[in-house]
């Protein structure tokens, strides 16, 4: 809620390291992208943010965000068991879901792509990366499901 909204929608981010949530904020200003941006730090937040429970109560009249940026090893709920929950929720089956982590596993690869987030992008090592990397993603259209892992994996050069 930090950014100027141009959108209706916000992005929501989950990540439970509070270095993280400001890099990735600082980021999205300085690659010139303006949107609201939410952030939760588990996924038990995240779901309480998606379904408007608890804390998040007060907002039911708010729009669900543009998409979620999430982030795979978090305390409480980690990044795929939220997103198993997100699947299996008719109401949400739409809402796309980046992966946003450190892990380069092939296995964490396939298992998210298997759990249907939209596209997995490795967090980037330097900070001009990063400020790419969110440029690439703000560009593309992150609602459409890839078909096979080829598509799925996002690299930024």
């Amino acid at each position: 809620m930090i950014l100027p909204c141009k959108q209706p929608q916000p992005i929501l981010i989950a990540d439970a390291d509070d270095d993280n949530r400001l890099l990735v904020l600082d980021a999205f200003r300085d690659s010139g992208v303006i949107v609201d941006i939410h952030f939760v730090e588990n996924g038990a937040q995240l779901l309480d943010y998606l379904y408007r429970r608890n804390h998040y109560k007060a907002m039911k009249e708010e729009p669900l965000p543009a998409m979620v940026l999430l982030y795979l090893n978090m305390p409480v709920l980690d990044g795929r068991e939220a997103l198993l929950e997100i699947r299996r929720e008719h109401t949400l089956d739409v809402l796309p879901v980046v992966i946003f982590t450190t892990s380069k596993s092939p296995v964490d690869i396939r298992i998210t792509f298997e759990l249907g987030a939209n596209l997995y992008i490795t967090k980037p090592s330097s900070y001009a990366y990063l400020i790419r990397t969110i440029g690439a993603l703000m560009a593309l259209d992150v609602r459409k499901r890839p078909e096979s892992e080829f598509e799925y994996v996002l690299r930024v050069v």
